[in-house]
């Protein structure tokens, strides 16, 4: 079992386990419960269920059983500006759970030329959180034989970011949308190794703010830290502890 496989079957496990527990939690009583509110309104924009792999559904299944409420539309209802203004306003962020290695390159580039990308191009003019994850199913090979291009998809990951765009691997999905949830108070980076405060994502640009201030970073317990952030840090000599 490879990597990637054992992250899925960690992240469809919890997502069981917790949807069990809430099941058992609510026929425990007679009474009728109350229905909790969610915990926020979240757009999935995909163009179509076959985008979605396996990873991507098991992080929005963990969503759901963590009482987050899902708006998930047909791509079509992107396509005129309207609508889809319409519905980015009527969330608290919205979700990209599966974006392509050429999608990532065309909005990096800033083609925005798709129904989806045209919903994180309105998430971002309108200042929604913007969350993502990237599917690269050649990533590791390419890693390896051609480490140029690598760099290149790696540039383009770090122009999302820079746009606004909160990116982490499917298994870490569904934890980056509830920090942003979770009423987490603002990152500090400290030059003598304090401990940092609050914030629980760690992005590649605190690493590179960190490195202009000659910084290290010291982190909560669980927080989480973007893969591209790690690369960052190795790159820019920024050590995270």
């Amino acid at each position: 079992m490879n990597e990637t496989e054992k992250a899925f079957l960690e992240t469809t496990i919890r997502a069981a386990v917790m949807r069990v527990l809430s099941e058992r939690s609510s026929s425990a009583t007679s009474a009728p419960a109350k229905t909790s509110a969610p915990v926020a309104r979240i757009l999935v924009a995909v163009c179509c269920g076959d985008c979605l792999n396996d990873g991507a559904k098991a992080a929005l299944e963990e969503l759901k059983a963590a009482n987050f409420e899902l708006i998930e539309p047909d791509e079509s209802d992107f396509e005129k500006r309207q609508p889809r203004e319409k519905l980015v306003a009527g969330v608290e962020g919205v979700l990209l759970p599966s974006i392509g290695d050429d999608d990532a390159s065309r909005m990096a580039n800033g083609i925005f030329d798709e129904p989806v990308a045209r919903v994180a191009l309105t998430a971002i003019a309108t200042g929604k959180p913007l969350f993502a994850a990237l599917h690269s199913p050649y990533a590791k090979a390419i890693q390896n034989r051609t480490p140029e291009l690598h760099r290149v998809w790696e540039s383009h990951r770090r122009v999302l970011e820079n746009f606004g765009f909160e990116i982490a691997e499917y298994s870490a999905l569904p934890d980056l949308v509830r920090a942003r949830y979770g009423g987490s108070t603002p990152f500090i980076a400290t030059s003598n190794g304090a401990a940092t405060k609050g914030k629980i994502l760690v992005t590649a640009r605190e690493v590179e703010a960190a490195s202009k201030n000659g910084a290290s970073l010291k982190l909560p317990l669980g927080a989480i830290v973007t893969p591209l952030a790690r690369d960052r840090a190795k790159e820019l000599n920024v050590k995270i502890n």
